[in-house]
């Protein structure tokens, strides 16, 4: 996918039987779904026997990597003829279907006499046509009584060919001849139809009422081919032949309609340059099918593997691909002749899909899916643009379509779930997890069981949305997203708030909230069993509204929505000048850290997201939150983040764009920082409303820091900070940084810490642009011990 025109491309994908399928989910870049796989498969024989052609022997091997697009896609037919002249087959049109027939029992009538055998279904005569009765009078010199009654009787539908007045060279109904014993001498017969006058002519006479392949209402044969692709032989929609054969189109010098098969000719080229195996790798096989003329159904005929060849549907051995000596740089395999058409599978039957359907898949430019994946060897694709059964294309932004098992490119607006249907939302994101399928819309979850044939709805969660497909991931534990109402988990059984444990909120929504935006991403990090929610993944954007600064680190906004769009750590660039936000008062007041110029107005103010991020242990069910860890600003030069995926190495990774589309792996090894932070939680020992006094607490550190302020706080009041052992940072440096210590910290003011009825540790700083929680990378805490009494109620 190259096409570009609207904007930036949004690829989105998914990978099932060795081949990745990829959609611009964008809509508006006239882009194709693409497909990239290996295909190693043999075309046109075995290695052992088969096609010789050119660069061919006994076959030919394509092992190759190999781009298509996705679709499988019905390659058409060249020509389908009988007794008429092939058209060799090209690239675009690259087979050719040929009927070739034979009669159970032709007889030659000779003036050396005898009579017509019972069993005989096409005759050659000399008779004289008469346009009165009778018709018909054999007249071959020494016999002119060989029983026509022998060959025919009232009602059967006669073919004749080769006659001296083409108005001849037709089907006529018997409605007069003598009955078996009574044949006078000349034997005469007479039709329905008019016939033209001519005397001693000689002439081929097929019964076609002897022939199970005719029908005396429907009397022509169409035939359609699919396209088969990949291993799963994914089936195309049909490709009708515009050609009509008629019994006057197959039969031939004597040969009749009673026993008929199936030649195929394949366009195999040079087999260096050009042909099927090279151009159109993915192709596997066709089906055959056929239908008689102004009827509905059509029946499998026959089947060819571009491996093994041609057989009939159903019965006897493959075929093996020869030379075709009619057409050249064709492959061939000749049949085998039945004597009835086979009548049972359908394409309905075969595939699921109506006949009528224009398209199986997503096959033209500007349609595809924003959405996918693969469970239980079915593709689930949500949220698509696809082509009607007239071949309408549209768009169904609250569907999911479902394709066969193992067909994980064919789909169609038949084979639709039915979830919530016209709800005024859009589907952002599938994932699967333990038989059950997760819709996501921006406002809802809703839980698809597809544990069964048919899938049905199970549940619905209101408010457990994503606003954009990067804020859902899989981890091992089931399926985890973000929106600004918390961090969910979906465990097979149940959706659980990772923000809350035990009846507490373990992070304010206020706080959630702000950090959480529209393109807010998560990932899964599996060998710490982590995740990973990083705030925003623009590398920039410009924010609604305007601002007009003074020189004050205060700063209005007219029509603007700060609240919503921003986070403290962002940096804002106004007429040129680039500050970082402090904190936000409201959508239109907020503070940054040194002051504006007194500039004009600016309506187009950029906003370059801080990088900030949330780190959830799935172990100890704790959170970290990390300060520019995904920061790609530096002043000069930024970067766009795609979503989060786990590599092969259990890595989380994520590519930036960079000028080479550098993929970064993400890296929590100890560093530097000038921000470390670690808040405990609002600690009340479990008796709430029982008073308390603390009287020390232990911390086991490593590590330098001297740095690093260590305070606490009570009741709840974070935002009052009080002192230990007189310090702001009394974990002082050891001779041996690289050993265990303990540091006792005693509260500076005693009375401060008594009477409490709960109790925070606060070790660094969270305040933006200050530098109390400086501590170097060889820093970790293992445990902290806290000494408090619980006081006697009154």
């Amino acid at each position: 996918m190259t096409n570009n025109t609207s904007g930036l491309r949004k690829d989105v994908f998914y990978y099932g039987d060795g081949a990745l399928r990829i959609s611009d989910a964008d809509f508006g870049n006239a882009n194709e779904p693409v497909w990239y796989g290996h295909v190693d498969r043999y075309f046109f024989g075995d290695g052992s026997t088969g096609y010789d052609g050119d660069s061919y022997d006994q076959g030919l091997l394509v092992s190759q990597w190999f781009k298509d697009t996705a679709a499988p896609k019905a390659l058409a037919i060249k020509t389908f003829y009988g007794t008429g002249t092939a058209t060799v087959p090209d690239i675009s049109s690259p087979i050719t279907i040929e009927i070739d027939n034979e009669s159970v029992d032709m007889q030659t009538i000779t003036s050396g006499g005898g009579f017509i055998r019972d069993s005989v279904t096409a005759i050659a005569i000399q008779v004289t046509f008469s346009a009165s009765s009778p018709n018909v009078t054999v007249v071959t010199s020494g016999n002119t009584a060989p029983g026509l009654s022998r060959f025919c009787k009232v009602g059967d539908k006669l073919l004749v060919t080769s006659a001296a007045d083409t108005d001849n060279d037709r089907i006529f109904t018997v409605s007069s001849v003598p009955e078996y014993g009574t044949d006078p001498d000349p034997n005469t017969m007479d039709f329905e139809e008019t016939v033209a006058a001519s005397s001693s002519d000689v002439v081929h006479i097929y019964n076609l009422s002897k022939s199970e392949w005719f029908d005396p209402v429907n009397t022509g044969w169409e035939v359609a081919v699919s396209t088969l692709y990949d291993e799963s032989k994914q089936e195309s929609a049909l490709n009708v032949s515009s050609v009509v054969l008629q019994p006057s189109d197959i039969c031939i010098s004597g040969y009749g309609l009673d026993r008929l098969k199936i030649v195929p000719h394949v366009f195999a080229g040079n087999g260096s340059s050009t042909g099927l195996a090279l151009i159109k790798c993915r192709v596997s096989g066709f089906k055959i099918y056929m239908r008689r003329q102004n009827t509905d159904t059509w029946y499998l005929q026959s089947e060819i593997d571009v491996t093994k060849g041609h057989k009939w549907y159903g019965r006897g051995d493959w075929e093996m691909w020869a030379d075709a000596a009619e057409l050249t740089a064709c492959a061939t395999c000749e049949g085998e002749f039945l004597d009835r058409p086979r009548e049972i599978e359908t394409y309905e039957s075969e595939t699921g899909y109506s006949s009528s359907a224009s398209a199986i898949g997503f096959d033209t430019s500007d349609t595809g899916f924003k959405t996918g994946v693969i469970a239980n060897g079915i593709a689930y694709v949500g949220n698509v643009r696809i082509k009607d059964w007239k071949g309408n294309i549209k768009t169904h932004g609250d569907a999911i379509l479902k394709s066969a098992v193992g067909k994980y490119d064919s789909f169609t607006l038949e084979r639709r779930i039915a979830t919530s249907k016209a709800d005024g939302d859009s589907i952002v994101k599938i994932e699967e997890y333990a038989d059950r399928l997760l819709e996501f819309k921006k406002n809802k979850m809703s839980l698809v069981n597809i544990s069964q044939e048919i899938e049905f709805l199970e549940d619905v969660f209101m408010h457990k949305g994503a606003a954009n497909p990067a804020a859902v991931c899989k981890t091992d534990y089931g399926v985890a997203w973000v929106n600004d109402l918390g961090c969910f988990l979906y465990d097979g059984q149940k959706v659980t708030n990772l923000l809350e444990r035990g009846g507490r909120q373990l992070i304010k929504i206020k706080d959630w909230s702000t950090f959480i935006g529209s393109n807010t991403m998560i990932g899964y990090i599996p060998k710490k069993r982590q995740l990973m929610i990083a705030r925003d993944n623009r590398n920039s954007f410009v924010i609604t509204g305007s601002i007009d600064p003074a020189a004050s680190t205060t700063v209005p906004g007219v029509g603007t929505l700060f609240l919503e769009e921003l986070a403290p750590g962002d940096n804002i660039t106004v007429q040129g000048q680039t500050r970082e936000v402090s904190s936000i008062e409201s959508n239109t007041s907020l503070t940054v850290t040194s002051a504006f110029s007194d500039n004009s107005n600016d309506t187009t103010v950029e906003c370059f997201p801080s990088g900030h991020v949330f780190i959830y242990d799935m172990v100890t069910q704790s959170w970290t939150k990390g300060h520019g860890k995904l920061k790609d600003f530096d002043g000069g030069s930024t970067h766009s983040q795609t979503n989060f995926v786990v590599d092969w190495n259990n890595d989380l990774v994520h590519v930036q764009t960079s000028d080479t589309g550098e993929v970064v792996v993400w890296n929590d090894s100890p560093a530097s920082t000038t921000k470390a932070y670690l808040l405990t939680k609002d600690i009340d020992f479990g008796q709430p409303g029982q008073k308390k006094n603390v009287y020390k607490v232990y911390v086991s550190y490593k590590g330098d820091a001297d740095s690093i302020y260590t305070q606490y706080s009570v009741n709840g009041d974070s935002d009052t900070l009080y002192q230990f052992n007189s310090d702001n940072t009394p974990l002082a440096d050891q001779t041996d940084l690289t050993k265990w210590h303990v540091a006792e910290l005693i509260p500076s003011t005693a009375s401060q810490a008594k009477n409490i009825y709960s109790f925070q540790l606060h070790i660094g700083s969270e305040t933006s642009g200050v530098t109390h929680g400086t501590v170097d990378s060889d820093f970790e805490i293992n445990d902290i011990t806290i000494v408090y009494r619980l006081k006697g109620r009154r």
